[in-house]
């Protein structure tokens, strides 16, 4: 599985949605293949203990469709939608990366 620092690599900005302290969400295309990537960041604050939680997916997507239904979905603890949508890669605190192709990878 490749690490945060290669999967940013590997990917362009196309275009950015939102840029805010603790959530931005932007289109990403991968150098090498062409493939679309929504990229939803987000930081879950722990305002008892101060231990936030960063969390990156990268969604692949094909059609506008895809990208403006994206643009309107909340991070957790909003939302689970980010939770259910397959495949993505998700990057997690310590910028360990998982691919979560079915509904049996969470």
């Amino acid at each position: 599985m490749p690490t945060a620092a290669e999967i940013a690599d590997a990917l362009e900005l196309v275009q950015s949605f939102v840029d805010e302290s603790h959530l931005i969400k932007n289109l990403h295309q991968c150098r090498d293949c062409g493939q679309l990537y929504f990229h939803v960041w987000f930081e879950l604050l722990d305002w008892d203990d101060g231990d936030d939680r960063m969390y990156d997916f990268y969604i692949p997507v094909t059609t506008k469709a895809e990208i403006d239904r994206l643009k309107g979905v909340m991070p957790p603890p909003q939302s689970i939608e980010l939770l259910e949508c397959r495949p993505r890669l998700q990057v997690g605190p310590g910028a360990e990366a998982s691919c979560a192709e079915s509904e049996a990878d969470g």
